[in-house]
This record gives structure tokens, C-alpha cells and sequence, in this order.
């Protein structure tokens, strides 16, 4: 397990929920500081590798006028919802993605590979880099930061959090 994901040991959680059906990865990390409600459909519920649920909402169910339905919550893997972010019936945060504190993603909508969203409802606050390194696993390669001036080269090992974007 991650260092990261260390502190943040769900697995009895984990077990838990995947028993209700949901369909939980590896290494993820589920409500280390709790939530109200948790998951109130858990068998509609995806969670990919390594994903992490702070004090977030995963809703799979709505009743728009007068209208109810069940849709699948899907949660990519790496992906963040941070604290009293909440995901609706049929949204998806795909891979890597991030709702920031306070988020709601409305039903049906999808937060981009890589990206970060805030707002009641989300809104894309940082898009995903483009274009980006192969992502598959750690490599090292001649990178260009964004912040320093044109030119500027480090050699760098490349993972999801690294801010560097890769020049080939």
C-alpha cells in the first residue's frame, strides 16, 4: 500500500460495502473521517483503484418531478472527493480527477480524466494537462516547466501528481 493510503486504512469499510455490492479496487481509501450518508446505494457504486472518499456523498438514486431513478455512480481510479463533496445518480469522476471540498456533481454529469471541479453545482477549475505524459507507469523523461521560463529543461521521474508537462 501507498504511503499515502497508509493512514487510511479502510479495508474493514471496503469489505463491507463490497459485500452491499458495490464494486470497490484495491488500495482505496473510504471515509477516514466518516460521512452522512456514506453510499445509500452501494451495489450502483464503482470505485476504481486507489481512489480516495473523504466525508463525501455517493448518491445513486433520484427523484426529479415526481420522477425516480437508479443510475450508477462511477469513481475512476486515483480519483479524489474531497470533504462534503457529493457525486449524484449517473455521474462519473473519471481517472485522476478531483471534486474539491464542498462540490456537487450534478446527475449524469462527468468530471474529466485529470481535472479538478468545484462549485454548487461543479464547475472545471483546472483542465487536464494536454498533452500528457504516458501515465501507464513512472518514467523519467526531458520535461519543461510550467512555471519556469521557455526552455528551462529538468530530468524528472513522472507520476499523476507531478505538476511537469511532458515536451517530447
Amino acid at each position: 500500500m501507498p504511503p499515502s493510503l497508509a493512514a487510511c486504512d479502510s479495508s474493514p469499510l471496503a469489505r463491507y460495502f463490497r459485500i452491499l455490492g458495490a464494486q470497490i479496487g484495491k488500495d482505496v481509501c473510504l471515509y477516514p473521517l466518516g460521512a452522512d450518508p456514506m453510499m445509500t446505494e452501494p451495489d450502483l457504486v464503482q470505485i476504481g483503484d486507489q481512489a480516495c472518499i473523504d466525508d463525501a456523498s455517493v448518491i445513486a438514486h433520484i427523484n426529479s418531478q415526481g420522477q425516480f431513478s437508479l443510475n450508477t455512480v462511477a469513481v475512476g481510479e486515483r480519483a479524489t472527493l474531497k470533504r462534503f463533496s457529493r457525486v449524484l445518480s449517473g455521474g462519473a469522476v473519471l481517472k485522476g480527477a478531483t471534486l474539491l471540498e464542498h462540490t456537487l456533481l450534478l446527475a449524469g454529469d462527468i468530471a474529466d480524466a485529470y481535472s479538478v471541479w468545484q462549485g454548487w453545482p461543479a464547475q472545471m477549475v483546472a483542465a487536464p494537462p494536454s498533452p500528457g505524459p504516458v501515465r501507464a507507469s513512472i518514467q523519467t523523461v526531458s520535461l519543461v516547466s510550467k512555471a519556469e521560463p521557455s526552455g528551462t529543461k529538468k530530468t524528472s521521474e513522472v507520476d499523476d501528481t507531478d505538476r511537469w508537462c511532458w515536451k517530447p
